[in-house]
């Protein structure tokens, strides 16, 4: 089946930097927290009536 999908000859290795996935998690966190932080500052607020 490998022959009819790809072009390569041999074997392959793919290797993952376990550090670089960590800091992919930790950047992915860091943008969702951001994004709900501006969507937060775009609420209105609501208004409290005067009480006299």
């Amino acid at each position: 089946m490998k022959e009819r999908c790809t072009k390569a000859q041999g074997e392959r290795e793919i290797k993952v930097s376990m550090e670089y996935l960590r800091l992919k998690r930790q950047a992915r966190e860091q943008l969702k927290s951001d994004a709900l932080s501006v969507r937060r500052m775009h609420k209105p607020e609501s208004v409290w009536p005067n009480q006299e």
